[in-house]
């Protein structure tokens, strides 16, 4: 998947099974742990630097801040209903998964 690349990218080429079968142990019952790893990080720096991989849509995001059960959890209102809070953010709603992959393993195979 990376061959030809640098130092880094044939590491993480190597790498990369190993955290998809330590992830797929983790989470038993979940089928898509077995096949593929989150790329948190990666998409977040891919919507900086090309942020047309993702559609973004307008939503009013807020984060539970009590000491409840759900403290931290961000909740994000699409505003698809009527009285629905004003936009305080733009959010990505999908990811074109073949191009973002493109892009990442590109950048991966330059260093």
């Amino acid at each position: 998947m990376l061959s030809g690349g640098g130092r880094f990218g044939r590491y993480a080429g190597e790498r990369t099974p190993g955290w998809i079968d330590t992830t797929a142990k983790r989470y038993p019952g979940d089928p898509e742990a077995a096949r593929s790893c989150a790329m948190h990080d990666p998409l977040a720096a891919a919507a900086v630097s090309r942020p047309d991989l993702l559609t973004w849509a307008p939503a009013h995001v807020d984060v539970i801040t009590s000491d409840a059960v759900g403290r931290g959890v961000a909740v994000a209102d699409l505003l698809t209903s009527e009285g629905a809070p004003a936009a305080n953010a733009q959010i990505a709603t999908a990811v074109d998964i073949d191009a973002f992959l493109d892009h990442l393993l590109e950048r991966i195979r330059s260093i």
